[in-house]
């Protein structure tokens, strides 16, 4: 089974004619024989603006009506290029990330700050909604926030799901659009903030934690004397495998960090695993499929050298190279760890430069 945990806050101060973005994160660890669960907790510094700029004037959010065409499903090709969108940004995102990281793993979910990033997108025009579409390689206009909460819908019921509230400073002239769409799309109902801090910070910890079943407590440490809007978003992925691991051929094994180290740890083992895998010679890599049983995947890219960019490999990872959906299962003698991994990442100054 495997179990992932994800926040993102997303906060705008349009008083001040800008906005805050708070770090998405995510994080895993083991729970019995499961390849991975998680948990996330980070307690947010004072706040750093990151300016997108463009707000209305007298604290309004603009919001454009979105045009019929974005109230259906969308198109397989629409789906197709979309995912191929969402690959570009992860390895954009990638890339600045692990160019600040001091640590050797590296923990990201791109799907929360590109739901961040789309939220946004409902209450963004002009040049604000044209430097949104460029970070996330979309051309799509109004409709992304649709064609990504369509994108969830469809990542299967009880695997995925989205937890969303919206808090507004009481009084504040939002466009009803917005919440409208904010509620129907991302589920964000609006609550008003009380101004007493105390109180509102106590109760949006509360509804993190009971979002996250427990998995957060306290993420919030404070709160901004200009907020006005706060949208935080709770993002639970838990699933099965298709083809179950056998307890019983778990193992302690080595496991290695580079051409020198190694470390212990249980590795599960299957002599006869149904898996999707091949090469590819450049970069030179295995990419293998472990299916899930609700029509997902779990993806393993693993180099053939100890020494790689994972940047550049992501960067010639494309989503088509990635699916091939003709690749048929054959029966494979796998070794897969199980992973325990508690991370926190700060994404503002990441995103001021993407």
């Amino acid at each position: 089974m495997a179990l992932l945990w994800g926040l993102l806050v997303l906060s705008l101060s349009c008083l001040q004619g800008s906005s805050v973005v708070f770090s998405p994160a995510s994080a895993m660890e083991p729970l019995d024989q499961q390849l991975m669960s998680g948990q996330t907790q980070e307690k947010l510094p004072p706040l750093t603006l990151l300016k997108l700029g463009n707000q209305e004037a007298h604290g309004h959010t603009a919001l454009k009506k979105s045009p019929k065409d974005c109230k259906g499903a969308p198109t397989p090709e629409q789906t197709r290029r979309l995912a191929q969108a969402m690959m570009a940004f992860t390895t954009d995102l990638f890339s600045l990330v692990a160019q600040r990281s001091t640590s050797p793993n590296l923990i990201l979910s791109p799907l929360s700050v590109a739901l961040a990033l789309s939220h946004l997108a409902l209450g963004a025009q002009n040049q604000t909604l044209r430097r949104l579409e460029q970070v996330l390689h979309v051309d799509s206009g109004p409709c992304l926030p649709h064609l990504l909460s369509h994108l969830c819908q469809d990542l299967g019921p009880g695997a995925f799901r989205l937890a969303a509230r919206m808090y507004l400073q009481k009084g504040f002239p939002i466009k009803e659009d917005f919440l409208e769409q904010s509620e129907q799309l991302f589920g964000a109902k609006p609550v008003s903030l009380t101004g007493r801090k105390g109180d509102d910070l106590l109760n949006i910890n509360q509804w993190v934690k009971e979002a996250t079943e427990g998995k957060i407590e306290d993420f919030l440490s404070e709160l901004p004397d200009d907020t006005v809007l706060l949208l935080l978003n709770a993002i639970h992925f838990q699933s099965f495998w298709r083809s179950k691991f056998d307890p019983s051929l778990t193992q302690r094994d080595s496991f290695h960090l580079n051409e020198q180290f190694t470390v212990p740890v249980d590795m599960m083992h299957a002599h006869t695993y149904p898996l999707r895998w091949f090469l590819l010679e450049q970069p030179e890599i295995q990419v293998a499929h472990f299916p899930f049983k609700n029509n997902m995947s779990f993806v393993v890219i693993m180099p053939t050298q100890f020494e790689w960019n994972v940047s550049q490999v992501l960067a010639n990872l494309s989503w088509d190279i990635l699916h091939q959906p003709l690749l048929r299962e054959k029966p494979t003698k796998v070794r897969l760890p199980r992973l325990h991994l508690n991370y926190q990442l700060d994404l503002v100054a990441t995103l001021s430069r993407l």
